[in-house]
């Protein structure tokens, strides 16, 4: 039985350090929310496509995800989608860079 479990245990750790190469490496960005908007995490091409020099930045200068929509309908449409179905799938985010909103974009 303990055997048993040490394997599984490793399993699972094997498959949360592939799943983090994943997430880490990916050239699309990636973004985590809760569903009342705050930022949990991040990739760091989302990072790199929103200006931020590390994902640490993006989140500690983000309290909330509404900031970086460009479209502030779409974050209703990723609620709405959350609602339907549990998930979001093929749904490209058009964000506004950090620079961008620093300089006064809407």
């Amino acid at each position: 039985m303990v055997h048993n479990l040490k394997l599984t245990l490793s399993g699972l750790k094997e498959s949360e350090l592939n799943y983090r190469s994943i997430f880490e490496n990916a050239i699309e960005g990636m973004l985590q929310t809760s569903y009342d908007g705050k930022i949990l995490n991040a990739n760091p091409a989302m990072a790199k496509i929103l200006g931020y020099d590390n994902v640490e930045a993006l989140i500690k200068t983000n309290t909330h995800v509404q900031k970086i929509y460009a479209d502030a309908a779409d974050r209703e449409t990723v609620l709405s989608r959350l609602r339907e179905s549990g998930s979001i799938h093929d749904f490209e985010l058009r964000p506004i860079p950090k620079t961008m909103r620093e300089s006064g974009f809407p």
